[in-house]
């Protein structure tokens, strides 16, 4: 198999609705959607979790910190 593995999954109406914002906004496909939320997904996981940093959000002036459990 080149490179590739099928999955097959169930999937929440919340994971769905993430796949179809990502499919409308980016015009990609649902597998595209689902592969660059999972490495948004890894980044964050990575960062968080391994690495122990925090993730921030600026808007403008204003930081906040996100905290994920």
């Amino acid at each position: 198999m080149s490179g590739k593995n099928r999955l097959v999954i169930n999937i929440s109406v919340a994971t769905k609705a993430a796949i179809d914002r990502v499919v409308e906004r980016e015009g990609v496909t649902q597998t595209e959607a689902v592969r660059q939320l999972v490495g948004y997904g890894d980044l964050v996981y990575s960062t968080t979790q391994i690495d122990q940093h925090e993730v921030l959000i600026r808007r403008g002036e204003t930081i906040e910190r996100v905290v994920l459990v």
